[in-house]
């Protein structure tokens, strides 16, 4: 799911609700419209999908930083200077120091779906193999910290 990461201190998450479509605490975007949003290149899914989002809500954050990377996005939020659009995934497996919050946004769940697909009766090299099974494993640690 794509999702607002914030410091694990923020106000938002007080203000959150629980919706049952949501995996996350929800909150209407336009309660973040005074934050410095951290987003990644606009050549980026993440960003792309934010983009649709805020045109799709009417929406102007007050501020929007494009960064390098979401390694950075990550850092900056965990720093308490803004808050990040990113996939779950990414705070799943990425290094944080300190937890950060996710918080689901948008009017219906917005999700980055990952498909790994071949040829019927093909073999696979063994990195190809190695990369589905890695893909698995982190959807499945994801799952199990939900």
């Amino acid at each position: 799911e794509i999702v607002l990461a914030v410091p694990p201190d923020h106000p938002l998450i007080s203000m959150a609700t629980i919706k049952p479509e949501f995996q996350y605490p929800w909150i209407p975007l336009e309660w973040a419209r005074n934050e410095k949003f951290l987003l990644q290149p606009e050549d980026q899914f993440t960003t792309m999908a934010a983009r649709h989002l805020f045109k799709q809500l009417n929406f102007q954050p007050a501020s929007i930083n494009n960064l390098t990377n979401v390694h950075s996005a990550i850092d900056l939020v965990c720093a308490g200077c803004g808050v990040a659009i990113v996939t779950n995934m990414h705070l799943a497996i990425l290094e944080q120091k300190v937890k950060l919050t996710a918080l689901s946004i948008g009017t219906h769940p917005l999700y980055n779906k990952t498909v790994a697909i071949y040829r019927k009766g093909t073999s696979l090299p063994p990195y190809a193999v190695d990369y589905i099974d890695l893909v698995r494993e982190v959807y499945r640690a994801i799952l199990l910290n939900l």
